[in-house]
């Protein structure tokens, strides 16, 4: 199933690279879709490595905090795929409110190029990503409040889930 919300968030996301960055609420309400789906793809992939590493069902949203709870073999093994994966590659990152410069920069900063920081970047920037973009549009159309200043590494979040799920893969037919 994880795969599924995942190549869904994709398709979904790659014409968000087209988009004009003044189309406002189009260009909001298009976003969305696509960042749930990847988040709870990355979220529904590690709570399945958790299960088939023996850890007790965990009832978070926190990306983070169950990449944690792996057993370190885990990790290093999704750090591995990770490095070999062009998943996702042709993805962008959206910061999808006008904010003033220092904002921008500080959010387009120099990526790390390890893996394992990577990642450890990925999660902490998108930690909430499925509770913050699945619950938008919950109670009725978009305000003002809405438009805080929201952030989301389509390529980052898609590879990481991939790797995730590859990884799943691998233990389930093992």
């Amino acid at each position: 199933m994880a795969k599924n919300f995942l190549e869904n968030g994709k398709l979904l996301a790659e014409p968000l690279k087209k988009l004009a960055s003044n189309d406002g609420l189009h260009a909001f309400t298009q976003t969305v879709v696509p960042a749930t789906n990847i988040s709870f793809a990355l979220e529904l992939s590690l709570k399945g490595l958790l299960l088939l590493s023996d850890e007790k069902k965990v009832f978070s949203h926190k990306l983070k905090s169950l990449f944690d709870l792996l057993p370190d073999e885990l990790k290093d093994e999704i750090y591995i795929d990770y490095g070999n994966n062009a998943y996702a590659d042709d993805l962008v990152s959206i910061l999808m409110v006008q904010c003033n410069a220092e904002t921008y920069r500080t959010q387009h900063n120099p990526l790390p190029t390890d893996s394992k920081d990577l990642i450890q970047y990925t999660l902490d920037k998108h930690d909430d990503a499925f509770v913050v973009f699945r619950y938008l549009f919950e109670f009725g159309k978009p305000t003002e409040e809405h438009f805080e200043e929201r952030f989301f590494n389509y390529k980052l979040m898609a590879k990481l889930a991939s790797s995730c799920i590859n990884v799943l893969d691998k233990k389930r037919k093992n």
